[in-house]
């Protein structure tokens, strides 16, 4: 991203699988937050970066909170 732009935020809303998909393709380029309405997959997204109950064994990056 060149120096002049301001930083992007993206907030992503829905942890699905399109969700996660969408939030950890967004993360590569923006400050990116994924809400979980269940807080089993939010802890498992943080800590392991994994979303298995809607994505299996996927590595999620690690900037995706």
């Amino acid at each position: 991203m060149p120096a002049s732009c301001p930083s992007l935020h993206v907030l992503v809303i829905a942890a699905g699988s399109w969700g996660t998909a969408l939030a950890a393709a967004a993360s590569s380029n923006a400050k990116t937050l994924l809400l979980a309405r269940d807080e089993s997959v939010a802890a498992q997204i943080n800590t392991r970066h994994s979303n298995t109950k809607y994505l299996g064994e996927i590595t999620l990056p690690h900037n995706l909170k």
